[in-house]
């Protein structure tokens, strides 16, 4: 029997070369429920965020997949159709309990009808059949600091949203350090404890401005003996933990500060290559006259204490030792503390950069240097938070939260300046004196206070810590605004462009008599804030401005006109030298210094002397002086003495440390390019309060008078005085009979009782046109000097044998641009003579309407130049000699 065989042969075909493999579930890679400045939703707000994360190779559909916070309704968000996320992706969703379903942001990103806590809650991903939970985190997830992400590796000190986790994960965080006794004042030595409730954590500090941690620092194992000035800086470690932050507390003890070293561990003998002084002089600190004060003076003012790295401050790369340096590649990490000196203010302490501040003050020769602090997010906190200027003059008015705050050291007319004849004038309140000027006469100013410094435990001097006039300070008072601030430094800008500034002081040189011109400048810049800045410069004298030394902001229509801002006033009140340095001015040469001819190009002075061309101005300029300089406004007599008085007093006795810190540096340590035997050993009785005492008995009863003849002479007040009311403003009675007084030899009172201006509007003035362009004219061309002289100009001079034509009037040698103005030619004129007069007839209806008309403006086209008269007086010209004569010329 035959078997027959066969072979089954079977081909299997596949789709795929690959093994099927079952996709992995999405995850959630990552959370953040207290977001603060890591990202922002499409709405602009940073919001808590969870993030999900696909591990496949190929794009994951989450549609039908749910979120919840809540383990009784496990289908409480349900991720929209076709939530897509690619190969290897995530996806941010924002859990802001947002009551719209499906709500997306203009970014597209999805929002979750709940929000996450940040103590810590149930959270889950919830599959398709709304039942299984995918990932949850069971009870719920642990509390998560501010801008920390977490998930159930731990939690991340750098989060990712929407990226892989950055770094290790930590497993929880070391409870921050408790120091036993708080920074402040102190006589009597203690014992400090430092703890943190962490178990097993190890404890680091310093004592010499450095960052504490395992590599460099001692371990605190036993209470630390503090019996003199120290900064203790500490930290606590764990393994697999995030450290703490760095607590800083300073302890000055006075009677330490006194017998500061000259020389000691990590103090460089020199800085920048000049001297360096540490110590504070025996003179003043054992002199009878002093010895009983000095610890109240350390006190009468509070400290600031600053701690920063050695190296960072001394070290080749450091502060100190490269003073001119500046930049973002100079600014150094430090740890800023404010100690009070009453019970009415609290301490603060923050982490923030700090730099070298100024301008000619940074030069080597100069010891005694201003900083500026940098209050950034890298450091720790965006901004100081702290009401520092609330119990201050003025401080009302000031904000709390701050993103800079100079230190100024006091350079011009201070006691370490280079020069002797300014040591010995030395008044440290002359910057803020301006500043509180400012704020007293109604504006937006810069707000200080002084301070006693120390650095990293050594006594710096006093400082005037104050605000800075920039894009930050701007939205600080005026608010954000739809367009940036910009901020100007003296033709710099530090923040934004300085071309919207450019454009407005072009602007106000372009025939700003114009009302309608002078109208659409005042969009560009807040005039009575202009003013009220150029009547402060010519009251104080401020000789060292405004080449440098000024500050403007703004943003212009829309936005916040230009406002200028008193910035480095050191020259106020002060005697000038007038170049003869070996017989420098007494202090009372202060008193006629006149500035008001001051006329910078782009410069606040410059836009003055522009603006003086317009009626208007000068009738509001006149109105500011009229406010400010009588019946008791901010610069009156006894006005600016009580402000200056507010500052002095606090300075009386603080002064005398200052004297006992630099006093003796110029005499005794680097005289520069003078005779050590042209400075002082500067003290208070000897120099500081004999200065000021002829600042209060001539300078202030004397000064206002000076400045208004100043004004006067320039044309901006005029001689007709104002009314005066018997009472200037304040609480009165019902009925109260208010009375005006004119001081003039005739004239009437005018006024209103709703608060409008009695004269003519200066907000819409009306223009009548009075000569139009094409007129008809009278014309001569004079052969020779016919005796004429100026009586052409009057009224009713007999003009009829004169020629008669059309404006423009003149000559074109060669066709070119004049032409077309050209309406009647006067080719006599050529090789004849270089004048040509002009008679133009022009009527006013009558006295009511001559009463209404404030001002004129005169459009006029020449060339080369030209003189106006109105009925025989002299009104305007360009290029026009003082002299005119039947022939003249243009002067250029």
């Amino acid at each position: 029997m035959q078997t027959i065989r066969f072979i089954l042969q079977v081909t299997i075909l596949l789709i795929s070369p690959f093994q099927l493999v079952k996709a992995e579930n999405v995850i959630i890679s990552e959370i953040m429920a207290d977001n603060e400045s890591i990202i922002q939703d499409g709405h602009g707000n940073y919001s808590d965020w969870i993030e999900i994360k696909n591990p496949n190779p190929t794009n994951f559909n989450l549609t039908g997949y749910f979120l919840t916070d809540d383990q009784s309704n496990l289908r409480k968000w349900i991720f929209p159709d076709q939530t897509i996320i690619g190969p290897n992706g995530y996806l941010i969703i924002f859990a802001t309990g947002q009551e719209e379903p499906n709500h997306t942001d203009p970014q597209g990103n999805p929002h979750t009808n709940f929000s996450l806590k940040s103590e810590g809650e149930y959270l889950a991903l919830i599959g398709p059949d709304g039942e299984e939970a995918i990932q949850q985190f069971s009870t719920h997830y642990p509390p998560i600091p501010k801008d920390i992400s977490y998930n159930k590796s731990g939690y991340f000190l750098e989060p990712s949203p929407g990226s892989p986790n950055k770094g290790e994960s930590v497993q929880g965080f070391v409870k921050d350090t408790k120091f036993s006794v708080d920074r402040g004042i102190y006589h009597e030595p203690f014992k400090l404890n430092i703890v943190s409730e962490t178990e097993g954590c190890s404890i680091y500090y310093t004592m010499d401005g450095s960052v504490p941690d395992p590599s460099n620092g001692k371990a605190f194992i036993e209470p630390v003996s503090i019996s003199s000035t120290a900064i203790v800086r500490a930290a606590a470690f764990k393994d697999d933990f995030a450290p703490t932050n760095i607590d800083t507390h300073s302890y000055i003890f006075p009677q330490s500060t006194l017998k500061q070293p000259n020389v000691g561990p990590g103090l460089p003998r020199s800085w920048a290559g000049k001297p360096a002084d540490y110590e504070m002089d025996p003179e003043i600190v054992n002199d009878p006259n002093y010895s009983d004060k000095i610890i109240t003076a350390l006190e009468a003012f509070p400290s600031l204490s600053i701690a920063i790295k050695q190296e960072d401050f001394y070290g080749s790369k450091g502060l100190y030792q490269n003073p001119k340096s500046q930049g973002d590649g100079w600014e150094r990490s430090v740890s800023v503390e404010f100690i009070p000196n009453n019970e009415n203010e609290d301490e603060f302490q923050i982490d923030s950069g700090m730099r070298i501040q100024g301008g000619s003050s940074r030069n080597p020769d100069i010891p005694k240097h201003s900083f500026s602090l940098r209050f950034r997010k890298e450091y720790g906190n965006a901004k100081l938070r702290h009401p520092l200027f609330r119990n201050s003059p003025y401080g009302i008015s000031a904000v709390e939260e701050f993103d800079y705050l100079q230190l100024r050291g006091g350079f011009n007319f201070g006691w370490t300046h280079r020069h002797y004849y300014q040591a010995k004038h030395a008044q440290y309140n002359r910057d803020q004196f301006a500043n509180d000027l400012f704020l007293d006469m109604g504006n937006i100013g810069v707000h200080g206070r002084w301070t006693h410094l120390y650095i990293n435990g050594l006594y710096w001097g006093v400082y005037h810590i104050h605000e800075r006039p920039d894009a930050d300070y701007m939205e600080a008072y005026f608010g954000t605004s739809s367009k940036p601030y910009d901020a100007i430094n003296s033709n710099s800008a530090t923040n934004g462009t300085t071309s919207a500034y450019n454009r407005m002081a072009t602007f106000s040189s372009n025939n700003i008599s114009s009302p309608k011109k002078y109208k659409e400048l005042r969009e560009h810049l807040h005039i009575d804030s202009l003013i009220d800045y150029m009547l402060l410069n010519f009251y104080i004298g401020n000789r060292d401005w405004d080449g440098h030394n000024w500050r403007a902001a703004g943003n212009g229509p829309e936005g916040e006109p230009f406002r200028f801002f008193p910035w480095d006033s050191e020259f106020a009140l002060s005697p000038n030298n007038a170049g003869v340095i070996n017989n420098p001015a007494p202090i009372s040469n202060a008193l006629n210094t006149n500035v008001t001819n001051k006329n910078g190009n782009q410069r606040p002075s410059g836009i003055h002397q522009n603006l003086k061309s317009n009626a208007w101005y000068r009738l509001k300029f006149a109105d500011r002086i009229r406010k400010h300089m009588f019946n008791g406004g901010s610069l009156s007599p006894d006005r600016t003495k009580a402000i200056w008085l507010r500052r002095s007093n606090d300075m009386n006795l603080p002064i005398i440390a200052e004297s006992a810190r630099w006093g003796d540096y110029r005499r005794d340590v680097d005289s520069g390019r003078w005779n050590s035997s042209q400075f002082d050993l500067y003290t208070r009785d000897e120099h500081y309060l004999k200065d000021q005492q002829w600042i209060f008995n001539t300078y202030f009863p004397r000064r206002t008078g000076v400045v208004l003849s100043q004004l006067r002479a320039r044309g901006l007040y005029p001689e007709t005085e104002s009314p005066d009311f018997s009472q200037h403003g304040g609480q009165v009675p019902s009925e109260f009979p208010l009375g005006m007084n004119n001081p003039n030899a005739g004239g009437t009172i005018y006024y209103t009782l709703d608060g409008s201006d009695p004269r003519i509007s200066d907000t819409e003035p009306e223009e009548n046109l009075l000569v139009p362009e094409k007129t008809s004219a009278h014309v001569l061309v004079q052969s020779e000097d016919s005796g004429l002289g100026l009586d052409w100009t009057n009224v009713d001079f007999n003009d009829s044998q004169w020629q008669i034509g059309q404006t423009g009037i003149g000559f074109e040698k060669i066709a070119g641009d004049y032409q077309p103005l050209i309406n009647f030619p006067l080719s006599s004129m050529l090789g004849a003579n270089a004048s040509c007069m002009i008679r133009i007839p022009f009527n006013i209806p009558n006295q009511e309407a001559l009463n209404k008309i404030f001002s004129l403006e005169l459009n006029m086209k020449y060339d080369d130049g030209y003189a106006a008269f109105i009925n025989g007086e002299f009104v305007a010209g360009k290029n026009n000699p003082e002299t005119l004569t039947w022939n003249s010329r243009a002067t250029r």
